[in-house]
């Protein structure tokens, strides 16, 4: 199945919308032909890294698929090491940790690399932030380009 991105507009010697029509019958949302193949050539850079990484197994190339991340899972109040107080004996302690098995004992290291990592996601949301502002912006001008377009094809 063909779709409009298979279509090299490098490779086609008529183009109408070079020869007096009107620009806005081939191209949508203000895009013109460099805008266009710019646009194309990004969205199937995302859909390959998307099949790549999902035949792989793995997560998405941030620099590429533009994603904004979950927040990371905050830990719940429940601490999982325990005290031993001077006035406990060894046997209630074992009854205890028993009770306690299901608690998993966090490491340093392993906080450490959960604030890294949400460190770093915060910096791509950032990121994603940025660029879907940008992304607005351009929207913004494209909308005003067409309305310019259209006001002018009707005073003429």
């Amino acid at each position: 199945k063909r779709t409009a991105f298979d279509i090299r507009m490098d490779q086609i010697e008529d183009k109408p919308w070079t020869t007096g029509g009107d620009f806005t019958d081939y191209f949508n949302y203000g895009l013109s032909e460099e805008d266009w193949l710019e646009y194309s050539e990004r969205q199937l850079n995302v859909r390959q890294e998307l099949t790549d990484a999902s035949k792989q197994k793995r997560l998405p190339d941030p620099a590429i698929v533009q994603v904004v991340p979950r927040a990371p899972k905050v830990q719940g109040d429940r601490v999982a090491v325990r005290v031993k107080k001077d006035n406990e004996e060894d046997g209630d302690e074992e009854e205890e940790e028993e009770e306690d098995d299901d608690d998993e004992i966090i490491t340093d290291e392993q906080i450490a690399q959960a604030e890294k990592e949400a460190a770093e996601a915060e910096a791509a949301a950032a990121d994603a932030k940025r660029k879907a502002e940008k992304m607005q912006q351009l929207k913004a001008r494209a909308e005003a380009a067409m309305a310019a377009r259209r006001k002018k094809k009707k005073q003429q």
